[in-house]
């Protein structure tokens, strides 16, 4: 009996001690999650679930890493990073990634959202579009409500897409804002 305590005790210590974290998303001190593969920080108000989504582009094989948080259904925080290959997107300017990254964006929500407004902005240190769809008078006229307010950033080879897509709530702007990347 006494040996299973002191087994059970030694567990416990070792598994208490670790201090590993988990490279794809972890919650820091400041009560925000950071990503070690995704070099970043974002206020998410529940932790994250993360996923990849496999994608072909013409011969260039690439993967889309998908950082997703919700407080219900009607209330989705979501932030996404694509490694471009180097071939697709070094001749690109940041302001054709983010047209491009835009209109992408509106082709996967056209048929609930139009693109209402979009803008040039600076946030920790980045350049970047930030963008807001409405939803289609024929969706609002049933009783349906919700917007998607996002913003695009490119490091490099790297776009992320931080994004909100729901009816208003309170944390959206800090979710937003606080998207920084880890230096």
């Amino acid at each position: 009996m006494i040996r299973k305590l002191q087994i059970l005790f030694c567990t416990i210590i070792f598994i208490s001690c670790g201090n590993e974290t988990n490279e794809h998303i972890y919650k820091t001190k400041t009560v925000e999650y950071a990503s070690k593969t995704g070099n970043f920080i974002a206020k998410f108000p529940t932790e994250p679930k993360y996923s990849v989504l496999e994608r072909k582009i013409g011969i260039d094989d690439f993967e889309i890493h998908v950082f997703r948080s919700t407080l219900g259904p009607n209330k989705i925080f979501s932030l996404e990073y694509i490694d471009y290959p180097e071939n697709m997107i070094k001749s690109l300017s940041d302001s054709e990634i983010y047209s491009q990254g835009i209109s992408n964006y509106s082709n996967k929500i056209a048929d609930k959202f139009n693109l209402d407004f979009q803008k040039t902005i600076e946030q920790h240190g980045l350049k970047g579009e930030y963008f807001v769809f409405s939803l289609k008078p024929s969706l609002i006229e049933k009783g349906i409500e919700g917007h998607v307010l996002g913003i695009l950033f490119r490091k490099e080879n790297r776009v992320y897409t931080i994004s909100y897509m729901g009816i208003n709530d309170d944390k959206t702007g800090t979710f937003l804002d606080s998207f920084r990347l880890i230096n």
